[in-house]
């Protein structure tokens, strides 16, 4: 059996088809040589699967017949590290091919391989080392960054909120129940999603793309984003970070810890809709072209030109839906027609609905 060595085993991929509790299960389709004129039947054969000389769990190959020459074999692989250095080494080989990267492992025999005796030692000395290939696909097909305002006109720097399109290229469904992430762009941190343990999982089926919920994003240096933001284009507010993840999840039912990093993410940015308060005007002088203040009087004005309304005070502008504030009896009814967003108004101690895109605000007399 020795004689495999002449030529290396040759892993064409690697698939993870299902988690259980106890472990993840993967076929690894192989090319195995055998450099002899003899075929070989041994049966059902057991290898350690072996990665930073650890035990990461085990290779069987059923069946085994080797024919003289190449020999395409489909190996089922369970991985289900037992100590802690190994459940290390299973949480790097792990990542290292979520990531894409190829990983030099190996297979082991012992003296528990084969049931035939008479090749038991045999299969106990061999060790035959491949490069396993990484997964290929990416995770992360794009973000989208969602700036925030302070509800006084501006856009909060300390915080924001993200959403992102994952990819599961995997067999089986993998669920997200804990994310620790950074964000970088040209080497400088932009910021960091810390969730703890997610209320609802972010649960991806096979081979399908979700969006997940909005998360919290602390911002790490609020004039480094500044920069980079205020560099957008306003018509396409798209640029490209460097996203690192380490995320707690299950792999079907196979629970685990798993590191990920991918360059160049597309994230686009959405700018929430943000006025800065309309200063307050001088007081004018009363004409006679200029009707009395009434209850009953309804104008129809536009915020872009309230600073030079006759008799209109604005009091506030409001960055919300809509307010409980009661203005005084001899507020005038203002219908508001802008560019913000749908909110309600309160005139004369009466909700009025507003339709079209308009703001809050509080007018007097």
């Amino acid at each position: 059996m020795q004689g495999l060595k002449a030529a290396p085993v040759i892993v064409d991929s690697l698939k993870i088809t299902a988690g259980t509790l106890t472990g993840l299960k993967i076929d690894l389709m192989t090319q195995v040589t055998n450099p002899s004129d003899i075929r070989t039947s041994v049966g059902t054969v057991v290898f350690d699967m072996v990665y930073q000389n650890q035990k990461l769990g085990k290779v069987i190959m059923e069946n085994l017949t080797l024919n003289p020459g190449l020999n395409k074999i489909t190996a089922k692989a369970t991985l289900f590290p037992q100590t802690l250095p190994a459940i290390a080494a299973g949480f790097e080989f792990v990542s290292r091919y979520v990531m894409g990267k190829e990983t030099a492992a190996a297979i082991e025999g012992n003296m528990e391989s084969t049931d035939i005796a008479s090749v038991k030692d045999a299969f106990s000395q061999i060790k035959l080392t491949s490069v396993v290939p990484g997964l290929g696909q990416k995770l992360i097909k794009s973000t989208t960054l969602f700036l925030l305002s302070d509800g006084e006109g501006s856009v909060l720097m300390d915080k924001a909120q993200t959403t992102v399109d994952i990819y599961n290229p995997l067999d089986v469904v993998f669920s997200i129940l804990e994310v620790n992430s950074t964000v970088t762009y040209n080497g400088q941190q932009l910021g960091s999603i810390t969730s703890g343990p997610l209320k609802e999982p972010i649960t991806v089926g096979p081979k399908s793309t979700i969006t997940t919920p909005k998360m919290e994003v602390s911002v790490t240096d609020p004039n480094v984003a500044g920069t980079i933001l205020g560099a957008l284009d306003p018509n396409n507010p798209v640029f490209y970070p460097d996203v690192w993840l380490r995320a707690k999840q299950k792999v079907g039912d196979y629970e685990t810890f798993i590191e990920y990093r991918q360059e160049k993410v597309e994230n686009r940015v959405s700018l929430p809709d943000v006025e800065s308060p309309a200063a307050t005007p001088a007081s004018a002088p009363p004409s006679s072209s200029d009707p009395a203040p009434s209850a009953s009087n309804s104008k129809e004005i536009n915020t872009q030109s309230i600073p030079s309304a006759t008799n209109v005070t604005v009091t506030k502008i409001v960055d919300k839906k809509s307010t409980d504030d009661v203005l005084p009896d001899n507020t005038e009814s203002i219908n508001v027609n802008s560019n913000s967003r749908n909110s309600t108004i309160i005139s004369n101690n009466v909700n009025g609905n507003i339709n079209g895109n308009s703001t809050v605000i509080s007018v007097t007399a």
